[in-house]
């Protein structure tokens, strides 16, 4: 009898991400409801069946998983439809009590779904947008109206960074007091010892000077700018080499460049990898090219494992990388800029070594556990507040 009543107390939270790709918010997603307390929650993933990280979810135990084809990053209006009903029903049949909805496509299906199902909270975190100045001024006005559409079926917004709420109120996407920040973490200690050697498997010289870019190749990182940044480097430190972990649709644009740059030996694109802490810990400087971000995870990943980052001053960036103090930020297109800045980096250890440092004192506020247990603060007030 107590066991039953327990199991009936338990809050049922549903967590809706579009796609398990291997990605910052696909990963605290993961780990969120993994780690979720069982004792108060009982725990659901909903998303996409395909994706780098669906094996792992698979493997995962403490909740439950639903894979949806359905649920799809584009823009299909049949498949999206399809999604957002499923969605609905799943949502209504297990009589969910908290949805928490995470990247655009997911935050619009699940958050109507959700509205529609009478879930007593609804609840999305802000990955970074999904509009940003590079689409066409249409394109955008269309992803913030819906933004503003289902900000006012939300009962809290959660920004990884206070660069996402300035633009939110900017777009008269909700009010003030919707939003709350709870910084995307990262196991800090997982950085922190670490063993492995990389430089014979990828074939660069033990005393080589090695910065790395770790992200999709896809536009919002802006790849290409890399590859410009390494030849610039590459001509002011001879004996750099360049890592580029990851993959995506602009992989053969990149090889391409790369050939035209004379750079084949310079530069190694790995592919996805899982095993980021060991790739850190043999890197110099970690650089990232992105024109829009939320908060960059491997931007923390650097800070834990001690290494200066020298990256594009969009969005969250800059709250997590201090000019001049842990790494340097600088304007999106400032190949050159970069370039220099790794380049004296590389070339003034005790400078880097310092910054590196730096960066592990100022990674503790993002500390992934601490993470989980806000959003189930977060979870508990709100639920509260549904009862009055």
């Amino acid at each position: 009898m107590t066991c039953e009543l327990s199991e009936k107390s338990k809050k049922k939270v549903a967590h809706v991400i579009t796609m398990l790709e291997l990605g910052g918010a696909q990963q605290n997603t993961l780990y969120t409801v993994s780690h979720l307390n069982k004792e108060h929650y009982e725990v659901y993933l909903v998303a996409h069946d395909k994706g780098f990280l669906v094996k792992e979810a698979k493997k995962l135990t403490g909740f439950h998983t639903l894979f949806l084809p359905a649920l799809r990053r584009k823009i299909r209006p049949w498949s999206d439809v399809v999604a957002l009903y499923q969605l609905y029903r799943f949502f209504r049949r297990e009589k969910i009590d908290i949805v928490h909805t995470h990247s655009s496509k997911a935050g619009v299906l699940g958050r109507v779904a959700a509205w529609l199902a009478r879930v007593p909270v609804i609840i999305h975190t802000i990955h970074g947008f999904g509009f940003h100045d590079s689409q066409s001024r249409i394109v955008k006005k269309i992803y913030v109206i819906l933004e503003r559409v289902c900000a006012r079926i939300s009962d809290q917004l959660v920004a990884v960074a206070y660069d996402n709420i300035r633009k939110g109120l900017q777009e008269g996407i909700g009010k003030r007091d919707l939003y709350r920040v709870i910084r995307s973490g990262i196991d800090i200690k997982r950085f922190s010892r670490v063993s492995g050697m990389i430089n014979q498997e990828l074939g660069i010289p033990i005393n080589a000077k090695l910065i790395g870019q770790i992200g999709n190749f896809k536009p919002q990182k802006n790849p290409l700018d890399f590859v410009r940044v390494a030849a610039l480097v590459a001509k002011q430190v001879p004996d750099s080499y360049f890592l580029m972990v990851g993959d995506g649709i602009l992989r053969p644009d990149i090889e391409r460049l790369i050939r035209e740059l004379g750079l084949d030996d310079q530069v190694k694109l790995t592919g996805w990898r899982q095993d980021v802490e060991v790739l850190i810990q043999h890197l110099d400087v970690l650089a990232l090219t992105s024109r829009w971000e939320g908060l960059p995870r491997v931007y923390l990943q650097a800070m834990a494992g001690g290494k200066p980052v020298v990256g594009t001053a969009v969005d969250g960036g800059p709250e997590a990388i201090r000019h001049g103090e842990n790494g340097y930020m600088l304007p999106v297109g400032d190949t050159q800029g970069m370039a220099d800045k790794i380049s004296y980096l590389l070339t003034h250890d005790a400078v880097r070594r310092k910054m590196g440092e730096r960066g592990r004192e100022l990674v503790r506020e993002f500390d992934i556990d601490l993470m989980v247990r806000q959003q189930e603060d977060m979870y508990k007030e709100l639920s509260e507040m549904t009862k009055k």
